[in-house]
């Protein structure tokens, strides 16, 4: 069975901060009704099948993480398609791979916010943004550059997540 929809947790496993084991995170969320859950590495990357409204959806997976396991953490979730279009309308797609990040805003940000950052020399850094997501190229690494997920929330107004391009494709076949 092909699941229909992909969650990506921000900042849990990190550092140590906010640990939450994905074998317990899978039964919470089957226990909840969640069906074929799978999860990718331990960044809080789960694909599954639910019937109902996205929105409704993170509410549900962010109550459920804050009553079991205590952390307040945003929760970004999208359909299989949406990873699907992300990668085929990736603007870097010509550029290195190993270099290329994926903000996963968690609504579509304001034009003119995404016009005054375009304003900004990030000397060899890039980013483009396709309806709610924003493409980071940052050929020193992410480590270095300016195009962090902290910056786009801050900049944007809106809560975010980012993944690299690598777990982008891993997600479509989640």
């Amino acid at each position: 069975m092909k699941n229909d929809k992909i969650e990506l947790l921000r900042g849990i496993n990190v550092g140590g901060k906010k640990p939450i084991k994905m074998a317990a995170l899978r039964t919470l969320l089957e226990q909840a009704g969640f069906e074929n859950v799978r999860t990718y590495i331990q960044s809080g990357n789960i694909g599954f099948k639910a019937p109902g409204a996205r929105v409704s959806i993170e509410k549900k997976i962010r109550r459920l993480i804050r009553e079991q396991f205590g952390w307040d953490v945003p929760v970004v979730v999208r359909s299989q398609q949406y990873f699907r279009m992300l990668l085929e309308e990736n603007p870097f797609a010509d550029l290195d791979p190993t270099m290329l990040h994926v903000t996963l805003l968690n609504r579509k940000p304001a034009v003119a916010k995404i016009a005054a950052i375009k304003e900004i020399d990030f000397q060899e850094d890039r980013f483009e943004t396709i309806q709610d997501a924003v493409f980071v190229h940052c050929p020193s690494g992410y480590q270095k550059t300016k195009l962090t997920n902290g910056f786009f929330e801050k900049k944007l107004s809106v809560p975010a997540t980012t993944r690299n391009w690598k777990t982008i494709n891993k997600l479509v076949d989640l």
